[in-house]
Parts: structure tokens; sequence; C-alpha cells
């Protein structure tokens, strides 16, 4: 696998000490009850460890779906509630998080954590995208407005898992239903 990339797009969101960390001694006091990271002001974001705080925690799929959007769609201006978590088939997109935008092309996966204010529009001049995405909560955890990306290797594989995810959630849910997918998620992201 490739590996992930970020896009700060805040000086107030920057981080590192993780909760239940000493600050001056760094040293970590409490790993049975470390709920998440603190993410400090000084520091730029690891996007590794975005991602390490969601594989940690309870993952609940509340959505799941792909479709083809025609050169020109946008989206509004608005705060998602749930994390996104995208994979671009086809095209290219302009995406927006916090008022910093990024072009996103094909073969692109990337995670746009809850509670930021995002946009998104297809380019007129490259004739449409075709996306797949999953809509997930993480319980507590809240994560700082940074944009993670990467472009993987595998593509056709990173495909079949999405679609292997779509079948699980589509099944009616049940305790091991929910266990597979939130399992098949986290080997997404």
């Amino acid at each position: 696998r490739t590996s992930w990339g970020s896009v700060p797009h805040d000086d107030a969101f920057r981080g590192g000490l993780k909760h239940g960390q000493d600050e001056e001694s760094n040293h970590i006091m409490d790993k049975t009850h470390d709920f998440g990271w603190l993410f400090r002001m000084n520091e730029p974001v690891n996007p590794l460890d975005v991602l390490k705080v969601l594989l940690r925690a309870p993952l609940r799929i509340t959505g799941m779906k792909g479709q083809v959007f025609p050169a020109g769609w946008h989206t509004p201006d608005e705060v998602i509630v749930t994390h996104r978590f995208l994979l671009i088939r086809e095209g290219k997109i302009d995406y927006t998080v916090e008022g910093v935008t990024r072009r996103l092309g094909a073969g692109t996966q990337f995670f746009v954590p809850a509670w930021c204010r995002r946009e998104w529009v297809v380019p007129v001049r490259t004739g449409g995208c075709r996306l797949m995405w999953c809509e997930f909560s993480s319980g507590a955890v809240t994560l700082p407005p940074v944009l993670c990306r990467r472009r993987p290797g595998a593509l056709r594989a990173e495909v079949a898992a999405f679609a292997e995810l779509g079948r699980v959630v589509a099944q009616p849910e049940d305790r091991a239903a929910a266990l597979r997918a939130e399992g098949l998620l986290k080997a997404c992201l």
C-alpha cells in the first residue's frame, strides 16, 4: 500500500500529544483508558495518527453508495456530521475542506472527518466523475478537519473491497454483519 498524505487546513488543528500523556516526560500514563488523541495547536497533523484513532475506535457504517456525477455537479458548502471515506473511480473533482481546495483524480482514496465544512465540484472540462463512498460514525472520537488522501497501487483491489463492503452493508443488520462491515471498512482505511 502507498502511504497517506494530508493537507492541513487550519493552524488551530495540529496534532501530537496523546490522551493520558504527560507533556513534560513524554510518558504514557494510562494505556488502558486511551480514548483517542488530543490535537495540539502548534504541531502538524500526522494523517497516520488520525487513521490510528479510527482503527482503535468502534465504527458504525451509516451509508454506502456509488454514483456517477456529470461535469459541473456541485454540493453545497456544508458541515458534514459523519465521516466520509471516498474512492474516485473515474474523472476528477475539486474538493474543499475548511476553505482549502485540492483537485483529486481517478484512483485517489480520501478520508474527510465529520464536523468539518466541505464542498466539492466536478470541473466542467473533465466530463464527469464516478465515486464510491462510505459514511460512518466513530462514537465519541473527534478528529481535526484534515483531508487525508492517497493513491493506492492496486485500484482494482480497492474497488473490490468497497464492493464487498457494500454487499455486507446491504444485508439485514445483525451483530455479526455489523462487525464484518466494521472490519472491512478498517481494512480499507
